[in-house]
């Protein structure tokens, strides 16, 4: 989910600023901000698409934009190669009221998806005038900034985008019908869950409304790597998503659904909690999908909530989590992070190795995500976090930045391996390169986790490393460490999520240790080629990690 940005109304200021080529995780390449209300996303080239409103005279790297529509702003949509240069950017006027930009998402190809709202306006971006009042919009751009295609879908609210170079998925929440182009979705009463999935050319993939007359929403949806739909949403009354009526227990409770690439429901389930920074059916979280299909779950909890490992531990007021599934939606891990008050992740993304990066806001004295505590700076408001984890939850690299008002930051990985940082804020931050003095929409780029080793064993902790030869044909070797003795079990589970070998280790002393897995199930039988979990557990504590199996 994205939650709202704080409108700009001050003119541009940039900041771009290179680091050394041996730069190490976590370390700032470049850095730029402006004083707009605005959303980013990368492509597989790494160039970064970013779109959003302005109210005043604004610079985006081709020249001064100058607003048309002084009450309520001009659209904008640019594009940024991998190293911050401006590449071509565009202005659209609105009328009356103006659009609000929900979301923007690049493909993997580069092209440029975008939903916003039209607040009792109208606005052409190229293609023909669309026009209403709390109707969302769809367009779609070329590479280059050519229009490709726009419409209007209906009275909902679009939270999210993501794309493929073979669809683009949507979800929010609506009150009333809508229509992607495949016939009317029609609303059940209330507020209702919204998935929509086109192909490249506009035309209808496949769309689906979820709800009863109660409140329900759609909060986050990512593409999987067969273009199936994995879709995060909020029910505070019944739902089904396909696989049967799920009920929430008390107050908002959160969904997680997962449909295949022809919209065919493959699981859901729902897990209660209090997940919503404020009242409704608004939860702060993201979902995000790896390149063999596992799942990360972040954002916001209070309580104790069980999302499928355990009660999460809180310590006080709002913390964040972090859960883990397989592509089958079984539980792998779940982890709670935070302090004595307001903490959140408000975006979670995946490297190509496995690794995890997490970033969002907190006003707790001190977090921690498993190295040095990060400092709040002790104002009134919030400061940014981000964190890299590796592939086991160890922790890599985390890092506080502070200015005048933190209000979102979101990681997304670079194919790469470079970090991008975007979000909002009130402006006179510091990522590593200087102070950018305007941050109401910023892009930060820092040296990603694919340069850094393996953390070290702790005291009380155990490491489990890669299996070798991975992919490996019929056996692999896998290794752990202990530091200290302990009884320790080895499971191996199918990409599905189901366990198809057990093996009981016995006590093992502190120190190295490999076990062969000969490739076969608990029946003797050898397994397909496929991708394959193993999960290393030891008392209360378990690590994961993947294998590809190629007969």
């Amino acid at each position: 989910m994205r939650i709202p940005r704080i409108l700009g109304l001050l003119i541009l200021t940039g900041l771009l600023v290179p680091d050394a080529a041996d730069a190490a995780l976590g370390d700032h390449l470049w850095s730029r901000g402006w004083s707009v209300n605005g959303q980013a996303s990368t492509d597989a080239s790494g160039n970064i698409a970013t779109g959003g409103t302005f109210f005043a005279p604004t610079n985006f790297g081709g020249g001064v934009f100058a607003p048309g529509n002084f009450l309520a702003g001009d659209v904008f949509l640019a594009r940024y190669d991998a190293g911050g240069s401006h590449l071509w950017s565009l202005q659209f006027t609105p009328g009356g009221f103006g659009l609000i930009v929900d979301a923007v998402a690049a493909a993997p190809d580069g092209s440029i998806y975008l939903a916003g709202v039209l607040q009792n306006g109208d606005i052409d971006f190229g293609g023909g005038i669309l026009a209403g009042n709390g109707v969302s919009v769809l367009a779609a751009f070329q590479p280059d900034g050519t229009h490709n295609w726009s419409f209007v879908i209906g009275s909902g609210r679009v939270t999210e985008l993501d794309a493929s170079n073979a669809a683009v998925a949507c979800t929010g929440y609506a009150s009333a019908n809508l229509d992607f182009g495949g016939g009317v979705l029609v609303n059940a009463g209330g507020s209702d869950v919204f998935l929509g999935v086109l192909n490249p050319d506009g035309t209808h993939k496949f769309s689906q409304m979820f709800g009863d007359a109660g409140e329900q929403g759609g909060m986050s949806v990512a593409l999987d790597p067969n273009d199936g739909i994995v879709l995060a949403a909020a029910a505070a009354s019944n739902i089904n998503f396909g696989g049967g009526v799920l009920t929430p227990f008390a107050g908002t409770d959160l969904c997680l659904a997962a449909f295949d690439a022809g919209g065919v429901h493959q699981w859901s389930w729902i897990r209660a909690g209090t997940f919503t920074p404020g009242a409704g059916i608004l939860l702060q979280l993201d979902v995000a999908v790896s390149g063999t299909g596992e799942i990360a779950l972040a954002g916001q909890f209070q309580g104790n909530p069980d999302l499928g490992g355990g009660p999460l531990a809180n310590a006080g007021s709002d913390d964040i989590f972090l859960a883990r599934y397989t592509s089958g939606g079984i539980h792998l891990s779940s982890e709670s992070y935070g302090g004595t008050s307001s903490d959140g992740a408000q975006g979670v993304t995946w490297d190509s190795a496995g690794n995890l990066a997490l970033s969002g806001t907190f006003r707790s004295p001190a977090v921690t995500f498993g190295g040095a505590p990060l400092l709040h700076s002790g104002g009134f408001g919030s400061d940014w976090f981000a964190a890299v984890l590796d592939d086991t939850g160890a922790h890599l690299f985390s890092r506080p930045y502070t200015g005048n008002g933190q209000y979102e930051m979101v990681p997304r990985f670079q194919a790469s391996g470079e970090l991008l940082l975007w979000g909002a804020g009130g402006g006179n931050t510091n990522f590593g390169g200087g102070v950018v003095a305007n941050t109401g929409l910023f892009l930060a780029m820092l040296e990603g986790a694919t340069t850094v080793t393996a953390s070290p064993v702790l005291p009380g902790a155990i490491r489990l490393a890669q299996n070798t030869p991975n992919p490996f044909n019929p056996r692999t070797s896998i290794r752990f460490r202990l530091a200290e003795a302990a009884d320790v079990g080895l499971e191996i589970f199918d990409a599905a999520g189901r366990r198809v070998r057990s093996l009981t280790l016995g006590r093992r002393s502190a120190g190295d240790h490999d076990v062969v897995f000969d490739g076969r199930d608990a029946h003797g039988r050898e397994l397909a080629s496929g991708v394959y979990h193993y999960r290393l557990r030891s008392g209360n504590e378990s690590l994961v990690r993947r294998m590809v199996l190629v007969r």
